[in-house]
This record gives structure tokens, C-alpha cells and sequence, in this order.
């Protein structure tokens, strides 16, 4: 009888051992997540792979299986798509912020739900694409050259109201 009641204060003193530890891991990995979510984009910055001009904060991972890159000795295009726990706000302000701070001009944008905003360079566009999903953000970023104005005559075109 002693045995069968020291085995159960054996196994109880281990299940609590077991499940404080494993309830103070799972509270950190929260802790852990939270904070990639609210400062997301503070730290880390490493430009978008192919395109050195365009920043990607670390917290995201690029999705190989729905990117691509089209390159000739002329041009470099394409589409990058990354996931992560990151914040879609504070994402878009990111992108608000440190577009211009490498030489891109914006030139729209939409927000609330989707982030849509558009940038320009002499030579390209870039859109970037910001969507919460119900587990992670989608952050696409789609570089292409750019239309001339002039070989088009885009700037003479206007749109009636």
C-alpha cells in the first residue's frame, strides 16, 4: 500500500513539473510572438532577395514556392511573397517610412483590411501588397520596369471625371 501511494506523489510531483515547464515555454513563445507583432518592424531590416533597394524586415519568410524573379542583362522583375507574425499596420508604416529613405518615390496608396501601396523610380515600379491572414500577414512585393511616359504619350491622356 506505502508503494502505490508513493508512486502516485512520484508521478504527481512529475506531471507538475512537466506541465509548469512546459506552461512557462508556451507562455514564452507567446511573450515571443507578441513582441514580433507589435515591433515587427523595428529591428532587422535585410533587403528583399533580388532587389537590394527594397527592405524586408526579418520577422517574415520568403515563400519560395510563390515568388519569382524574371532577369535579362537589361531588366530584373518580379514577385516576392512572404509570410509572418507581423502586425499589418505596423508593416505599412514600415513600408511608408523607409520606401522613400532608399529612393523611392510613393505615389498611392489604400489601407484598412489591405495594404496596397505603389512606388516609383525613374526606371521602376514597385507595389507592395500587405494581407492579414487569419494565422500570418502576406507580404507580396511585385518590382517591374517602369512605362516611359513620353514613348506612350501616357502624360497626354487624360481620364474624364
Amino acid at each position: 500500500m506505502h508503494k502505490g501511494i508513493l508512486w502516485t506523489a512520484i508521478v504527481l510531483v512529475l506531471g507538475c513539473a512537466l506541465g509548469c515547464s512546459t506552461l512557462s515555454r508556451s507562455q514564452a513563445d507567446t511573450e515571443g510572438k507578441d513582441l514580433l507583432t507589435t515591433n515587427a518592424t523595428e529591428h532587422n531590416k535585410a533587403p528583399a532577395y533580388q532587389f537590394k533597394d527594397v527592405k524586408v524586415p526579418s520577422e517574415l519568410e520568403l515563400q519560395n514556392d510563390e515568388s519569382f524573379i524574371m532577369q535579362t542583362p537589361q531588366v530584373k522583375a518580379g514577385a516576392l511573397v512572404y509570410t509572418g507574425w507581423v502586425d499589418p499596420v505596423s508593416l505599412s508604416s514600415f513600408y511608408l517610412r523607409t520606401m522613400p529613405e532608399d529612393g523611392w518615390s510613393p505615389m498611392s496608396y489604400f489601407t484598412y483590411g489591405h495594404y496596397l501601396m505603389v512606388f516609383q523610380k525613374p526606371e521602376r515600379v514597385c507595389v507592395i501588397r500587405i494581407h492579414k491572414g487569419r494565422l500570418t500577414t502576406r507580404l507580396e512585393i511585385w518590382v517591374s520596369p517602369a512605362i516611359s511616359n513620353a514613348e506612350n504619350g501616357f502624360s497626354q491622356r487624360v481620364l474624364p471625371q
